[in-house]
C-alpha cells in the first residue's frame, strides 16, 4: 500500500476510533499528507459532525508530529 493511502485509511481510523491514532503518529506523516487525507477522510461520511471529529483528530496529530506553530 503506498504511503498516502496508509496515511488516509489510519486517519479515518483515528477519526473514527481515536485510539488507532498511534499507528498514524508512527508514520510520521508531513502536514501536506495529512491535508490530502483529510479531503479524502471528509468525503466518506455525510454526517453534520464529522468535519468537526476530522478536524480534532488532526489537531491532535499536529500536536504530536511538531507540526503546530
Amino acid at each position: 500500500m503506498r504511503q498516502n493511502h496508509l496515511i488516509y485509511s489510519k486517519l479515518y481510523a483515528a477519526a473514527d476510533r481515536i485510539d488507532d491514532i498511534e499507528d498514524l503518529v508512527a508514520l510520521k506523516p508531513t502536514e501536506q499528507e495529512l491535508m490530502e487525507a483529510k479531503k479524502l477522510v471528509l468525503q466518506q461520511d455525510a454526517s453534520d459532525v464529522w468535519p468537526t471529529i476530522v478536524d480534532e483528530c488532526i489537531s491532535v496529530l499536529k500536536k504530536r508530529l511538531g507540526h503546530e506553530k
